[in-house]
């Protein structure tokens, strides 16, 4: 398979329009979206926390603050919708979705090394939007 995602020091690039999700390390996986996704969602939170050396206090222009630390910031979702269809060309669409399933796999679940005990690192492309994911 000829592909259009190149990795170039760590950077992905897609010279396409269509919405494309591949693997960062490893063996390449690309999956070409058939048709692109009318709409995508993410999501992003993180924690905040009131210092627990503070109280409200009054600042010198009157107002109540209090001293707030960063805690931790949660995994980021992207939700997304693909549509794909092998009908007019006579083709199961069941490789892509085998491909997407695969995804979701530990590298290699019998390694002594906690790293390839995990999901494939992937990035998300469309157009020039980029996210790397799990």
């Amino acid at each position: 398979m000829t592909s259009d995602l190149t990795n170039t020091d760590g950077l992905w690039t897609h010279p396409g329009d269509k919405f494309t999700l591949g693997t960062i390390h490893g063996e390449l996986v690309e999956i070409v979206a058939q048709y692109n996704p009318k709409e995508l969602s993410r999501q992003a939170a993180a924690q905040w926390h009131p210092h627990p050396n503070t109280s409200a206090r009054s600042s010198k222009i009157g107002e109540n603050y209090r001293w707030l630390e960063y805690g931790t910031s949660e995994a980021r979702t992207l939700t997304v919708e693909l549509t794909f269809d092998g009908y007019e060309q006579g083709t199961t669409v069941s490789p892509i979705i085998a491909r997407l399933e695969a995804l979701t796999l530990p590298v290699d679940m019998t390694s002594l090394k906690t790293s390839e005990r995990r999901p494939q690192l992937c990035i998300v492309v469309w157009g020039e939007e980029k996210m790397r994911c799990l």
